[in-house]
C-alpha cells in the first residue's frame, strides 16, 4: 500500500459484487475494528462508505448531475457552490468535473447581502466557479462589490467566455466601477445594468461600444453613459424602469438619468439600425422646447423594429411616435397617465401608425380600481383568414392610468369611454370585438343603453362579439334596435357575479333581443352564455335550461351553456 493509498486492494476486492447496504456494513465493521488508525485512513474509509450509498451506487452520473443542477437552481443563491461539494468526496469530485454546474451557479443572483461579503472568501469562490466552468460560455449575475473578483489573473483569463452579465451597481461604492469602465468582454451579448450615477465615478472619455463588440441586448435604468455601448450589433434596447407594466410615475422613480431629449434618443438609435425591440420607461425628458426640436432632428431608420414599448406622459409619447418612422409590422404598446376617455391623445396625428389599418380584432377592458392601468385597449391582426383562428399578433396596446376624479363622484361615462377608443381603429376593418367591464358596486355607469347603441353601430362589420360584465340587460336592449350589427354571427356572454336575484330579467332581455333579431333575418350561428359567481357569495346558479333554453335553440343554430363557475 503506497503512502497515499489508505485502502488496500484486498479491501476493495472484498466489496466487489456487494449491494450498497452490504458494502456500507462492511466498511462500518472495518471502522469499528481499527484502533488508533491514521486519520487519513479513517477519512478514506468514510469516503468509501459514502461512495457506496445507494444514491451514488445506483443512479447514473448524468442523473446525479441533473439533480445537482436543479438543486442549485432551486436554492436561488450561490451557497450551493460550496454546500453540495462538501456533502461527500464522490460528490465533490463529480461536481468539480462538471463545468455546466458551475456555469449554472454563476447565473444565479446571490441572495446574500454583498456588504461584508467582499473580503477574501467570496471573491475566491467566484473565481473558483469561473475557472471550473471552462470551457463553457457562462452568464454572470453579481453586485458591483464583487467586481474585484474579476480583476485577478485567474478570472481575467476566462472573461472571454462570458456571454451575459447582470450587474447591480446600486451599492454606493466607486472603486469597483472604475474597473468595469475599462472591462473588455469580447463575447458579451447581453448586459443588464442597474446603477445610480450620482454615486459612481465619472466614466472615461474613451468609453465606447468597442469594449462589447458583440452586444445584442442592453437593459439599463440609466440614460447616461451605458448608451455609449450601443452599436450596430444591438437588437434589444431597454432604458428606464425594469418592469414594463409599471405606471409612468413608478417608472420615473426607478430610472436613473433622463434622456434629455428625443433628438438625443434619435442619435443613439442611429447607431443601431438593426434594432428589433425598443423599450422606453419613464426616461424621456418632457421639456416642451425639446419636443419642438424633434422635427429638425434626422430620424433613425429602424426597418427591423418588431416591438416598441413606451411608458411616459401622453404628449411625449405622441411626439416620439409622430417623428419616429415605424415599419408596418411593428407592435406598439403604451402605458401612460390620462383620463379614461382620452386614448387618442397619446397617438400620433401627423404620421398615423400604419399598423392600425391592419387591425381587425379589438379587446377592451375596464378593471377599475384593481389594476394600476384600469383601462386597456388592445388591437390584434389575425394571422389567418378565419377569425376563430387562435393565431394572432398584437399590434397596438394602450393602457391608461386614470387620473380623473369624476369616477367615484359622478359615475363612469361609458359613452365617453367608448368614444375615446373606437376612433383609433378602422370602422370597416374590425370584425371581432371583446369587452370586459368590471363594475364595482359604488360605480354607476351613465347612459349605458345609449353607449352600447353607439358602439354597436360604430363597428357595423362585427361578426364576433364577446362581453364579460356584471349585467347585460342594457347591452341586449341596444342590440335589439334597428340597424345594429347586421353581420353578427357569433356572440358570447359571460355574467360576472350574477346571482339568481334579478336573473329572470336579464334572461328575458337576452332571449327577447335574439328572437327579435332572428325575426328580421339576423339569426346567430353560435351563442354562448355563462355565469361566474364571486367565491363566498353562496350557491352556484343553475345552468340555463327550461323555456329560456328552448327559445334560444329555436332562433340560434348552436347554443352553448357552460356550467357556472366560481371566480376569485
Amino acid at each position: 500500500m503506497s503512502h497515499h493509498d489508505y485502502i488496500s486492494n484486498e479491501e476493495r476486492a472484498s466489496m466487489a459484487g456487494l449491494t450498497p447496504a452490504e458494502a456500507q456494513a462492511l466498511v462500518s465493521r472495518t471502522l469499528q475494528a481499527i484502533i488508533n488508525a491514521p486519520p487519513k485512513r479513517t477519512l478514506a474509509l468514510r469516503r468509501l462508505y459514502n461512495s457506496a450509498a445507494s444514491i451514488n451506487a445506483k443512479l447514473p452520473v448524468e442523473i446525479l448531475v441533473q439533480i445537482f443542477r436543479l438543486s442549485a437552481s432551486a436554492d436561488g443563491s450561490r451557497r450551493s457552490m460550496f454546500r453540495l461539494p462538501a456533502v461527500c468526496h464522490v460528490w465533490r469530485i463529480l461536481i468539480h468535473d462538471t463545468p455546466v454546474y458551475w456555469a449554472d451557479c454563476l447565473s444565479q443572483f446571490t441572495n446574500i447581502s454583498p456588504i461584508g461579503c467582499n473580503g477574501k472568501y467570496w471573491p475566491s469562490v467566484i473565481v473558483h466557479a469561473v475557472a471550473r466552468s471552462a470551457p463553457l460560455r457562462f452568464k454572470f449575475c453579481l453586485y458591483s462589490d464583487f467586481l474585484p473578483a474579476l480583476r485577478t489573473p485567474t478570472a481575467e483569463a476566462h472573461l472571454s467566455r462570458m456571454t451575459a452579465m447582470y450587474l447591480d451597481c446600486n451599492i454606493r461604492s466607486e472603486d469597483p466601477m472604475r474597473f468595469f469602465y475599462h472591462l473588455h468582454l469580447p463575447a458579451l451579448e447581453s448586459l443588464e445594468l442597474q446603477v445610480r450615477c450620482p454615486f459612481l465615478p465619472s466614466p472615461p472619455a474613451d468609453i465606447s461600444a468597442a469594449r462589447f463588440p458583440r452586444l445584442r441586448t442592453l437593459k439599463t435604468n440609466c440614460a447616461g453613459f451605458p448608451l455609449a455601448w450601443v452599436g450596430a450589433p444591438l437588437r434589444m434596447l431597454r432604458i428606464g424602469a425594469g418592469a414594463e407594466i409599471d405606471t409612468p410615475s413608478i417608472a420615473l422613480w426607478e430610472r436613473c438619468c433622463f434622456l434629455q431629449s428625443i433628438p438625443k434618443l434619435f442619435e443613439v438609435l442611429r447607431q443601431c439600425p438593426g434594432l428589433e425591440v425598443l423599450n422606453l420607461f419613464g426616461c424621456l425628458w418632457d421639456d416642451a422646447a425639446a419636443v419642438a426640436r424633434i422635427a429638425r432632428s434626422p430620424a433613425p431608420t429602424l426597418d427591423s423594429l418588431k416591438a416598441l414599448n413606451l411608458a411616459s406622459k401622453p404628449h411625449v409619447v405622441r411626439a416620439l411616435l409622430e417623428y419616429l418612422p415605424l415599419p408596418r409590422g411593428t407592435s406598439v404598446a403604451i402605458w401612460t397617465n390620462s383620463t379614461y376617455y382620452a386614448f387618442s391623445e397619446c397617438l400620433p396625428v401627423i404620421n398615423r401608425l400604419e399598423a392600425v389599418s391592419l387591425i381587425n380584432q379589438v379587446e377592451l377592458a375596464v378593471c377599475r380600481p384593481r389594476a394600476a392601468h384600469p383601462h386597456i385597449v388592445q388591437g390584434y391582426v389575425s394571422d389567418d383568414s378565419d377569425p376563430d383562428h387562435w393565431s394572432r399578433t398584437l399590434r397596438l396596446a394602450v393602457s391608461l392610468s386614470d387620473r380623473s376624479t369624476t369616477w367615484s363622484n359622478y359615475g363612469f361615462d361609458l359613452l365617453e369611454f367608448f368614444q375615446g377608443f373606437a376612433p383609433i381603429f378602422s370602422q370597416a376593418a374590425i370584425i371581432q370585438l371583446g369587452l370586459t367591464i368590471c363594475q364595482p358596486r359604488y360605480v354607476q355607469y351613465l347612459a349605458q343603453r345609449e353607449a352600447w347603441a353607439w358602439l354597436l353601430r360604430y363597428f357595423p362589420r362585427l361578426t364576433h362579439l364577446s362581453l364579460e360584465a356584471s349585467t347585460s340587460k342594457e347591452f341586449f336592449s341596444a342590440l335589439a334596435q334597428e340597424n345594429v350589427m347586421p353581420e353578427l354571427l357569433n356572440l358570447r356572454i359571460t355574467l360576472v357575479g350574477a346571482e339568481d336575484h334579478g336573473r329572470s330579467v336579464e334572461l328575458e332581455a337576452m332571449v327577447s333581443a335574439l328572437e327579435l333579431r332572428a325575426s328580421r333575418g339576423l339569426r346567430l350561428v353560435s351563442f354562448e352564455y355563462r355565469q361566474q359567481v364571486k367565491r363566498r357569495r353562496g350557491e352556484l346558479p343553475s345552468t340555463l335550461q327550461g323555456p329560456y333554453l328552448e327559445r334560444l335553440q329555436a332562433v340560434v343554430t348552436k347554443v352553448t351553456t357552460p356550467v357556472p363557475c366560481y371566480i376569485d
